[in-house]
């Protein structure tokens, strides 16, 4: 249903086959807060160039991108075994059945890949490559239970 200024709302679910073209942002109407953060849309796309275009998303609170049946899952209450975070929290998860990966790089294929694995190891994807920090931009704490090191340790970096 369309409304006077230009825009459309469909109660329920709405079904399209084919391509969907948007030429405006995506909004939830179902908030109940009358702050100014009411009006926050869902997904916002912003001009671009050439190359594409913007895309922001997120709803003004918990947000949960997931990969799988694992956004749903987590924050399913009857799967979930610890604690749900609160739908008002301002906090983005990304969830997945099994690894979580970034890439770089991507023009033409990926430079650099580096996983995070369902039993919490981060990893690069070549053993020998990536750093974690530079000389110039280096982590100010490391809590480890176990130091596991191979190759030259600088004691003067420590």
């Amino acid at each position: 249903m369309f409304n006077e200024e230009g825009g459309a709302s469909w109660p329920g679910s709405v079904s399209i086959g084919g391509t969907l073209t948007l030429t405006g942002d995506l909004y939830y109407s179902n908030i109940k807060d009358t702050t100014n953060y009411a009006d926050q849309p869902v997904m916002q796309f912003k001009p671009g160039n050439a190359n594409g275009c913007g895309v922001i998303i997120g709803g003004g609170a918990l947000t949960v991108v997931g990969g799988g049946e694992s956004a749903s899952n987590f924050t399913n209450s009857e799967k979930n075994t610890t604690s749900l975070p609160a739908v008002t929290s301002e906090s983005l998860y990304l969830t997945s059945d099994e690894s979580i990966f970034f890439a770089t790089g991507c023009q033409d294929s990926y430079d650099t890949l580096v996983g995070l694995s369902k039993s919490r190891s981060f990893y690069p994807s070549e053993t020998g490559t990536g750093s974690l920090g530079t000389s110039n931009y280096r982590w100010g704490n490391s809590y480890v239970v176990d130091l596991n090191a191979s190759g030259t340790v600088n004691a003067k970096e420590i």
